[in-house]
């Protein structure tokens, strides 16, 4: 039967309070926080995968990943206990519990709970228990004791989830969104490392290699992109290997002929080489002690003031400053710069024991990931990673050339 008192009517969870419809449910009971959760990260990776390729890439990455975590942020619910009251109605106490915070979390029950729930509704900021069949003042205190003792037992458990979501939801959409955007770059990267021609969709940005010619709280306005999106000049294997051997091949040269080497310093091989890179390609500037990050690099490839390749000319000396000449090259790169190089030229008699040293000690650097190839005694490629970012891999070819004095 419903229950019926003045002016008001419960029926079926409808509270019809002078022609006004409020919903009643069981306050923690029901729907799951974690299914709540999963929810919203499903809608969280729907709304990423939803957007447009060209707005993926264009957008400014902190600004978007800023306004998916203020949209989906959850503000704790709480409750303000000392400033509860009671209300009459006829043959009812109706106590009320003014909250703050997302009333809606008071509908999802926490994974660990009290099992005891009670039916409520909302009414002007506050949570609202109707109290029946109490004869006397000590009833009503002790059924307010338990609503009070059950709420504060369920919101302190949801409390725990609500802040483990709102810890772990940049890292979520952080990782949703690069996902998304490395996917975009590496089908775009892999449509132009094809052997044949590509048919380019109209919405599908432009990408490039450089070839050479030889013989010469809530903000939650949806971020917009600025510009369009202007991919970085990437050096694909086949020139960067074309690079490399042209520095090996003057190496060789230099080797062959040991009186014209022997009083060269490392400016003056640098220049040497610098010429030869020069007349070999065109599209791009090949620069000698250039500002690049840190400090000064030998060696700097760039296409339209775009780093493409750089390098570092050393003597060989010690194991360590062998060690601290490759961190010293990684302080140059950026997390666009992927192509490099370390030219080592060794003054020793005896070259052989030094190549074992320098594979070793290459090797042993704490950013090494691994060794890719050997192109020839004295020309090893290798895998390495950026300083303070594991996932962003380089190329860092090691050349050695003997140049005794």
């Amino acid at each position: 039967m419903p229950v019926r008192f003045d002016k008001c009517l419960l029926i079926e969870g409808k509270l019809i309070k002078g022609g006004k419809m409020t919903y009643t449910f069981k306050i923690f009971y029901g729907n799951t926080f974690s299914n709540h959760v999963e929810n919203i990260k499903r809608d969280i990776e729907y709304r990423i995968n939803s957007e447009t390729e060209e707005y993926i890439l264009n957008v400014n990455e902190n600004e978007y990943i800023d306004h998916l975590v203020q949209k989906n942020y959850l503000e704790p619910l709480g409750f303000d206990f000392e400033n509860k009251k009671v209300i009459r109605a006829p043959g009812d106490i109706i106590l009320h519990i003014p909250y703050f915070g997302e009333s809606e979390l008071s509908k999802y029950q926490p994974s660990t709970f009290a099992m005891r729930t009670y039916p409520t509704y909302l009414e002007n900021n506050m949570f609202c228990f109707t109290i029946s069949n109490k004869t006397n003042a000590e009833d009503v205190k002790n059924e307010i004791a338990r609503i009070i003792d059950t709420i504060t037992d369920n919101s302190r458990y949801l409390s725990v989830e609500v802040e483990r979501y709102n810890n772990s939801l940049q890292d979520f959409i952080i990782n949703k969104f690069k996902a998304r955007k490395n996917k975009i770059l590496k089908e775009i990267e892999l449509l132009y490392s094809l052997d044949i021609p590509v048919v380019k969709r109209e919405d599908l940005p432009e990408t490039f290699t450089i070839s050479p010619l030889k013989n010469k709280k809530k903000a939650l306005i949806k971020p917009n992109p600025k510009t369009a999106y202007a991919p970085e000049p990437r050096l694909d294997d086949i020139t960067y290997y074309d690079i490399l051997q042209t520095i090996h091949d003057l190496g060789i040269e230099l080797e062959r002929l040991p009186n014209i080497a022997k009083d060269m310093d490392e400016n003056t091989i640098r220049d040497l080489i610098l010429f030869q890179l020069s007349s070999r390609y065109i599209g791009g500037s090949v620069t000698g002690e250039t500002f690049n990050k840190q400090g000064k690099t030998d060696i700097l490839m760039k296409y339209e003031n775009k780093n493409a390749f750089i390098a570092e000319c050393k003597f060989w000396k010690s194991e360590n400053v062998h060690k601290d000449s490759i961190s010293q090259l990684l302080s140059y790169l950026t997390w666009r710069d992927s192509k490099s190089s370390l030219i080592v030229f060794v003054r020793n008699k005896d070259i052989t024991p030094v190549i074992k040293k320098i594979k070793q000690f290459t090797e042993e650097h704490p950013n090494f990931i691994a060794k890719v190839n050997e192109k020839s005694e004295s020309w090893i490629n290798y895998k390495f990673h950026l300083n303070g970012d594991k996932e962003r891999k380089i190329d860092l070819a090691v050349l050695i050339f003997h140049v005794p004095n």
